[in-house]
């Protein structure tokens, strides 16, 4: 269930200092964009592509997770799309050959990189900073599966 001021307005009832917030990401880059092209940096990438676009944060994400899945899935492409954090620029993850770091992208064409995953990804680590959070990646992925 996507967050709504009913939802805000039922949680009140319980904690008066409830609020909607909205989602917290602009859909409507990732709206109405069938029939994208391939980005050039993906195009020669051999499929399965599984990739992930956003922040690249060791604080966040499980760099163990990602290589165990591109050692155990050599045939993968594993592409990651975002700014780097320190510990993700000095990871041994630069060192395994199907993980393929794009780097920062335009807002309006990330749109295009997910559109060319076979697979979505968001490895979150659960942590104090992830606990609570609600990973905008649900809504930027879910909108490409109604889409297709």
């Amino acid at each position: 269930m996507w967050p709504t001021q009913p939802t805000a307005n039922y949680c009140r009832q319980y904690n008066p200092n409830s609020f909607y917030v909205g989602r917290g990401c602009d859909l409507e880059v990732f709206t109405n964009k069938q029939d994208l092209p391939v980005p050039a940096d993906v195009a020669n990438l051999k499929s399965p592509i599984i990739g992930y676009v956003g922040a690249l944060q060791s604080i966040r994400l499980n760099l163990d997770l990602l290589a165990y899945i591109a050692r155990q899935k050599p045939a993968w492409s594993i592409v990651l799309v975002g700014p780097e954090d320190e510990q993700f620029k000095v990871s041994e993850l630069h060192q395994i050959n199907n993980i393929h770091f794009l780097g920062s992208k335009d807002p309006d064409s990330l749109a295009a990189y997910i559109n060319s995953f076979d697979i979505c990804l968001n490895p979150q680590i659960v942590n104090q900073v992830t606990i609570g959070n609600y990973p905008r990646k649900i809504d930027e992925y879910r909108l490409w599966v109604n889409l297709l």
